[in-house]
């Protein structure tokens, strides 16, 4: 699963985060063809792929690749097309170099779009590595918005391993997608307890406060967001904006800080 810049923030892996916004500003050829693909198709996409490449690139990559980001765009038709052609190219090298994460995104877009069965592709992930295999799938579901699918990963990655700080984080935006607030706040309390200088996840934890009304809590929550130095730049102006919301009852909520 591509890690975006923001979910490694949310886990507390700054310096990770910012090492992959500097390399995609240095290493545009990945976007470039993304782009091409999308809007001039996918020969076209390949061809830039293999001039903008030193060697001969691995095209069964590529085309995962692809599939990757068409997934999590939603483009299910771009995805099935890329994902099908990168594993029929996988068969022919034998698999030798499939993993859990290729698997995974299979699983997902079959998972979703109903179009395929994903039990030869989850039976071959699991017997790899089933803790893996749970985990990048809650990611990967997290990632796309779909609740359900990430409790349900989710559930299962924490019965294997339990402490996972990215599973928690996964299923807590999961309960609050689905209105399961109070559960969703216990979750955060967790993940706070280990990284307290979490931006992104005391941000998340302010919507939930207003969600449910709590105008005081939400405040202190933005408060703790706004004090952090890990918030993203789209974040810190969504918490300053949450902050001073020009409502009577939130500002008259904030004087009883």
């Amino acid at each position: 699963v591509p890690k975006s810049p923001r979910w490694l923030m949310m886990k507390g892996k700054e310096n990770e985060a910012k090492k992959i916004n500097k390399k995609y500003a240095k290493e545009g050829q990945n976007w470039d063809a993304y782009i091409a693909y999308k809007t001039k198709g996918l020969e076209k996409a390949v061809q830039l792929a293999k001039k903008n490449r030193r060697k001969k690139p691995n095209l069964p990559k590529y085309y995962f690749e692809l599939g990757r980001y068409s997934l999590l765009a939603k483009n299910y038709k771009l995805a099935e097309s890329a994902l099908d052609r990168a594993y029929e190219m996988a068969l022919e090298q034998d698999e030798v170099w499939l993993r859990i994460d290729h698997y995974a995104l299979l699983i997902a877009l079959y998972t979703i779009t109903g179009t395929k069965s994903t039990e030869d592709f989850m039976e071959k992930a699991l017997k790899l590595d089933a803790k893996n295999t749970w985990i990048i799938l809650a990611s990967l579901y997290s990632e796309m918005d779909e609740w359900e699918q990430t409790m349900n990963a989710a559930k299962e990655a924490l019965e294997l391993s339990p402490e996972r700080q990215d599973v928690l984080l996964a299923q807590a935006k999961a309960q609050a997608g689905l209105g399961f607030h109070k559960e969703a706040l216990k979750n955060y309390e967790k993940i706070l307890q280990q990284q307290p200088q979490n931006g992104e996840v005391w941000l998340e934890k302010a919507q939930i406060y207003q969600a449910l009304e709590e105008h005081v809590d939400a405040y202190k929550a933005l408060e703790k967001a706004l004090d952090t130095s890990n918030l993203f730049t789209l974040s810190r102006v969504k918490a300053k904006n949450l902050y001073t919301k020009p409502h009577a009852q939130l500002r008259d909520k904030k004087t009883t800080l």
